[in-house]
């Protein structure tokens, strides 16, 4: 009894300790992600900016997304976001019988590279695959979309916040009753001697709307550009094998450790 009870207590440790080293992880991918695509997005940004103001100041946007009903303008965010989440899951295919093969005791160390686990392959019979079923290379290839989304979200609030600031600097609420007729909903205003600066829930309508379609876009050419895709797809597939080695290491690891806490039972 005295003897099973840390073993109890560590069992009831080990999902906050997984779901931990799992956000950790999660984390660092996601990171690796940005800093892989940031060149892309730095190239890219600019050029989508000054393509999407033109459309910014333009009288029927404001008359059309800035008076949409709250439901209907998430309909609408949410037709972008599946719609660029399909295309990129059809034009992203991943190889994972082969992310998931490990022929030498090197494959493996260099998957782990930077991970406690890296000490642990030498319990590992190779050459080795890593089990991975059907739904479970699904998830991988929706990881491998996920990823890309992330980098669409990214340019996306880049581009929310740039317009929320224009909008402010040079759309006040008079404009704003100019181009669609009626006076815009409450928001904040201020003044200073020369001008009436405002911020109204149709300055946060049209820059979400058009964060949307810029996010929406950049992962449409994201698949599209040779330079782009090849920065992203190869952090992508780092992200998924080291994903399999680690789950070949448990795997391996998995046997011993459940005949010794039989044995700590029996004793």
């Amino acid at each position: 009894m005295l003897d099973d009870t840390p073993v109890e207590g560590s069992r009831r440790l080990r999902p906050l300790a997984a779901m931990w080293s799992v956000g950790l992880w999660l984390t660092r991918s996601l990171l690796g992600t940005l800093s892989g695509a940031a060149a892309a997005m730095v190239r890219a940004l600019p050029i989508l900016l000054g393509v999407v103001t033109f459309f910014f100041f333009t009288a029927e946007v404001w008359q059309s997304v800035g008076r949409l009903q709250s439901y209907a303008y998430l309909v609408m965010v949410l037709l972008f976001v599946g719609v660029g989440a399909a295309f990129i899951a059809t034009r992203m295919p991943l190889d994972v019988a082969a992310l998931a093969h490990f022929e030498t005791a090197q494959d493996v160390r260099s998957a782990l590279a930077d991970t406690p686990m890296a000490e642990r392959v030498g319990e590992l019979a190779l050459p080795a695959d890593c089990p991975v079923h059907r739904r479970q290379s699904r998830t991988i290839r929706w990881m491998g979309t996920a990823s890309r989304l992330f980098i669409a979200t990214v340019v996306a609030l880049v581009v929310f916040g740039f317009f929320l600031v224009l909008g402010a600097l040079t759309v006040n609420s008079e404009v704003i009753t100019a181009w669609t007729g009626s006076a815009p909903t409450s928001g904040l205003q201020w003044r200073t001697a020369n001008h009436l600066y405002s911020f109204t829930a149709d300055h946060a309508r049209v820059a979400g709307f058009l964060a949307v379609f810029s996010g929406f876009y950049y992962a449409v050419v994201s698949t599209m550009d040779p330079m782009v895709r090849q920065s992203m797809q190869d952090t992508t597939e780092d992200t998924v094998r080291q994903a399999c080695a680690m789950r070949l290491v448990l795997l391996s690891a998995a046997p011993d450790s459940d005949s010794g806490a039989h044995e700590r039972k029996r004793t």
